[in-house]
């Protein structure tokens, strides 16, 4: 695993150390300052939307996440999700003029048996814009969303500090385990209240190509 910020926030799964329908036609969800302010986030001097990700961005989200990280493998791996349709949901923040600040994209898992669940990897911020909050944005924002769709959980590996403010809990705490022998970076949010599934949580196989 690896940071994409500064202050050493986890955010998403890294592939450097791992084995491992696009609603374009849906609204923007804006967060404003005030709201912002009220989540107890750091502000920027503009209001951040979140929306889908449209084809015109797919370069720049590229870019994005290969400066992002130390590599360039996250930002292959999310085009390779794209392409072979698993990329369930992409979402861009963005700012007042449309530049793209930042994205966040969740996959499919699978879990025996059978669930309703995604995967939360990656989430980049533009390294300019980094601990400014628009991560925090994009993931809540984005998680709204996808519970108004109906899933049931997102799993990620991450920092344990920066994610339990979204809700996100130690995975192993429930019976569900991962592919990739962490623990207390493995963790869990539940959307619908129904209980969760029970052992090995799977991500699809694109992310076992980029591991390096």
């Amino acid at each position: 695993m690896c940071t994409n910020a500064s202050n050493g926030s986890w955010i998403g799964i890294c592939c450097h150390n791992l084995p491992f329908d696009y609603g374009f036609a849906k609204p923007a969800l804006s967060l404003s300052r005030e709201r912002a302010s009220a989540q107890g986030e750091n502000i920027l001097p503009m209001n951040i939307f979140i929306r889908p990700e449209q084809p015109k961005d797919i370069p720049i989200i590229h870019a994005l996440n290969a400066s992002a990280f130390p590599t360039d493998a996250e930002a292959r791996l999310v085009d390779a999700l794209r392409a072979n349709g698993k990329a369930i949901y992409s979402f861009v923040a963005v700012d007042e003029q449309d530049t793209v600040l930042g994205h966040v994209l969740y996959s499919p898992v699978t879990t025996p048996p059978p669930s309703h669940g995604l995967g939360l990897a990656p989430v980049a911020v533009r390294p300019e814009f980094q601990n400014q909050g628009i991560g925090s944005k994009l993931i809540r924002a984005s998680l709204t969303e996808i519970k108004a769709d109906g899933y049931d959980f997102i799993v990620l590996l991450g920092s344990p500090e920066y994610y339990h403010r979204f809700g996100f809990q130690t995975a192993s705490r429930f019976d569900l385990q991962n592919e990739y022998g962490a623990d207390e970076e493995f963790m869990v949010l539940n959307l619908s209240g129904r209980e969760f599934p029970r052992g090995v949580v799977q991500y699809s196989v694109e992310f076992g190509l980029f591991s390096i």
